[in-house]
């Protein structure tokens, strides 16, 4: 009892308008998008071989549970649709459940693992391993929807067997379009 009635007696003496102090939220982002332009390379011994993706589609999750002043921090997952190649025969992906660094505007994707899959055609019967993913870009949110524009980078390896492996680099640029919910902590 003598907690509170200090408490209020120093929130009264400071003139503050209770009303205006605003509750802790948690946010949760939900988007789908285009992924546009962009390439894929594949590293075998000392050659490398590039290829042109068709464009794809990606939705994702983001949930942001730590704000403070200056930065924030959450956790998400992404899924890619499989998407075909210029050249190459079959459709491939990745998926990843990641962490978030965010400032009002800006933020990094960042997965330590992610999964790398592909159709029978992409795969040939090889085992696809996933590595790591980094995805950086920019957020517009007026009111409860959301933009963002961001370039992606994933890496995995294409493992033949015996220790024959081929390493994977795709990149590619994403326009999405969501919703961001706002919840009390």
């Amino acid at each position: 009892l003598f907690v509170l009635i200090s408490l209020s007696s120093v929130l009264i003496s400071q003139n503050q308008d209770l009303s205006q102090v605003k509750p802790k939220t948690m946010t949760l982002n939900i988007r789908g998008g285009a992924d546009i332009g962009g390439d894929i390379t594949f590293r075998y011994l000392l050659t490398d071989l590039d290829d042109d993706p068709e464009m794809g589609y990606t939705i994702g999750a983001d949930l942001v549970i730590i704000k403070s002043k200056y930065f924030d921090l959450g956790a998400g997952y992404e899924m890619q649709l499989k998407r075909g190649f210029d050249e190459i025969d079959g459709k491939m992906g990745f998926n990843s459940f990641h962490f978030l660094i965010e400032t009002e505007t800006l933020f990094a994707r960042f997965s330590p693992k992610n999964n790398f899959h592909g159709d029978n055609i992409f795969t040939s019967g090889a085992k696809l391993e996933g590595d790591w993913t980094l995805c950086t870009g920019i957020r517009f949110r007026i009111n409860d929807s959301i933009m963002e524009l961001s370039s992606s980078t994933y890496w995995g390896n294409i493992d033949f067997g015996d220790g024959d492996e081929m390493s994977v680099e795709y990149r590619t640029y994403n326009v999405s379009f969501g919703y961001a919910f706002d919840f009390p902590l």
